[in-house]
C-alpha cells in the first residue's frame, strides 16, 4: 500500500469515530481525509444496524447513540440510504427501530419514517422477543408505535457515547453539523474540507444529487476568494 493510500476501516473503527465508546486504539482516530469519509454517520449506523440484528449489546449502543445525538442525524439521508441497502441486503427492522427511538426521544423528523404496518414489528427474531417479553413485559412507548421490545432488551446508557463536545474535537462531519445543522450542506462542506473539489465526485461520494453539491461548492469558492483577498 502506498503512503497516501486509504486503508479499509473496520466497522468498530467507524463506530468509534462517530462516538460510540468501544475498545479502540488511539491510532484509530488518526485518519486520512478519505478514511474519514468512510466514517459517514448514516452509512455507519446502517452497517452497524445489520450487525446488531444478532448482537443485543450493539443494539443498545446504537440506540444510546441515537438518544444522545439524534438531532444531528440527516434523517432523510439515513432512510434513503437504508432503502438502497435493502436492494442488496435483506429488510432490516432495526431501521424502523431507529425511527421509533428518535421519535420517542423528541427528534420529530424521525416520526414520518415510523412503519405504518398495522402488525407488531420485532427488532429481532419474533420467538426470541416474545420469550423475553413473557417474563419481562414490553416497553409501552415502543409498543404504542408498533414495535414490541422487551423491557430489558435495550439498555440506554448515555455514558456509552461521547458527548457532542468530545466528538466534535476529532469528527469534522459532526462538527460541521453542529455549525450549520444536520443537512446535506454540512456534509458537502465536510467533503470539500477533506479535499474533494468536484461536484460530481461529491455527489457520488455522499449520495446527494448533483445540484446541491454544485451550488455549495460554488458558494464555498466565493467565500474562499473573499477570505484570501481580506487576508
Amino acid at each position: 500500500m502506498s503512503k497516501n493510500a486509504s486503508k479499509i476501516l473496520s466497522l468498530n473503527q467507524r463506530m468509534r469515530f462517530i462516538g460510540i465508546r468501544i475498545v479502540y486504539d488511539e491510532a484509530d482516530l488518526n485518519l486520512s481525509g478519505h478514511e474519514k469519509l468512510q466514517c459517514d454517520i448514516e452509512k455507519t449506523l446502517i452497517d452497524a444496524a445489520y450487525e446488531a440484528k444478532n448482537d443485543f449489546r450493539l443494539l443498545s449502543l446504537l440506540m444510546s447513540w441515537l438518544t444522545v445525538h439524534g438531532d444531528y442525524v440527516i434523517v432523510e439521508k439515513l432512510f434513503k440510504l437504508a432503502k438502497l441497502a435493502e436492494k442488496d441486503r435483506e429488510h432490516n427492522p432495526i431501521m424502523n427501530g431507529f425511527a421509533v427511538c428518535g421519535t420517542i426521544n423528541g427528534y420529530l423528523r424521525f416520526k414520518r419514517y415510523v412503519s405504518k404496518s398495522p402488525q407488531d414489528e420485532f427488532l429481532i427474531d419474533q420467538d426470541t422477543t416474545e420469550s423475553f417479553g413473557t417474563y419481562q413485559g414490553y416497553k409501552q412507548d415502543w409498543s404504542s408505535l408498533g414495535v414490541k421490545v422487551p423491557l430489558k432488551m435495550i439498555r440506554i446508557r448515555e455514558t456509552d457515547v461521547l458527548s457532542a463536545e468530545e466528538l466534535a474535537r476529532f469528527n469534522l462531519q459532526f462538527r460541521n453539523r453542529l455549525l450549520v445543522g444536520a443537512s446535506w450542506r454540512a456534509d458537502i462542506l465536510t467533503a470539500v474540507d477533506l479535499g474533494i473539489q468536484s461536484a460530481t465526485e461529491i455527489s457520488k461520494t455522499l449520495g446527494c444529487s448533483y445540484e446541491p453539491a454544485h451550488r455549495v461548492l460554488k458558494e464555498y469558492s466565493v467565500v474562499k476568494k473573499i477570505s484570501l483577498s481580506a487576508a
